[in-house]
């Protein structure tokens, strides 16, 4: 009895589906991490401009209603960790750790993908020879015209983070955003304060930063972020009460936190 030539048709086939190119938008764990991760930021970034593009919004509903952006992003991380299909990327590492201290003085946000520098040595004795003291505090301008960026935060702690090779063996470090100064501001964790009518305060946790970031000051930390309003203001964020009002870009009284990389 012959047998039926069954095998080489099915060999046929076989190399033929291997010829076959992969199916048009078939994505990996990785790439689908990266647009969850992009798709996320964008809604964030939309949510404040929203809030922060009401004309006449008072302090508190503003600080609440910017609240309320950031804890809807915030729990975006905490959906990263249980979901399956994300297993293995970067959006569930190994501990499900959100801030990473990468042991050069700085933390990277998985979530953001930003790189912050550590503040060290709180005493209430400023020193500019060290440009991560907690204690320094810089202007953003020195002439009221903020498109000259000409102020301290630039003239002497960004130039020394930025002087080659830079600080972390990094350059391109800035004054951060007001969006993206928001991304590690606490009071969200702070039940007790943090209701939708009340005082959305950091009560529990002064300062409002996590302990990752080092010794924090709590007072205003400046961004670079213009207040419209006002051609001769930038917007600040309180890392002891965790509100956000705009203040003068010349004034020598707030913290600045470098910043580099993000989405």
């Amino acid at each position: 009895m012959r047998i039926s030539p069954v095998v080489p048709v099915a060999i046929t086939i076989s190399l033929a589906l291997l010829a076959v190119p992969p199916v048009a938008g078939a994505r990996t764990a990785q790439e689908k991490c990266d647009q969850a991760r992009l798709k996320a930021w964008s809604d964030f970034v939309k949510c404040q401009n929203a809030v922060l593009a009401k004309p006449g919004t008072g302090y508190m509903p503003r600080t609440i209603a910017t609240l309320k952006c950031r804890r809807k992003y915030f729990a975006v991380w905490e959906k990263f960790q249980s979901d399956g299909g994300l297993a293995g990327t970067t959006c569930q590492p190994s501990g499900g750790a959100r801030f990473v201290d990468n042991g050069d003085q700085t933390v990277t946000d998985n979530l953001t993908l930003l790189v912050w520098e550590k503040k060290d040595s709180l005493d209430n004795s400023a020193d500019f020879g060290n440009p991560h003291d907690a204690d320094n505090a810089y202007s953003i301008s020195a002439t009221s015209k903020l498109d000259l960026e000409d102020g301290t935060a630039y003239s002497d702690f960004l130039s020394a983070l930025n002087e080659s090779p830079g600080f972390a063996g990094a350059l391109g470090w800035r004054v951060p955003t007001l969006i993206e100064l928001q991304t590690i501001v606490l009071e969200f964790a702070c039940a007790k304060s943090a209701s939708d009518t009340g005082d959305p305060g950091c009560d529990c946790a002064d300062p409002c930063i996590d302990s990752i970031f080092g010794p924090t000051k709590s007072v205003y930390y400046k961004t670079s972020t213009r207040n419209l309003n006002e051609s001769d203001q930038v917007w600040a964020i309180s890392f002891e009460y965790s509100d956000l009002n705009p203040g003068a870009a010349s004034n020598l009284n707030d913290g600045v936190r470098a910043v580099r990389g993000g989405l």
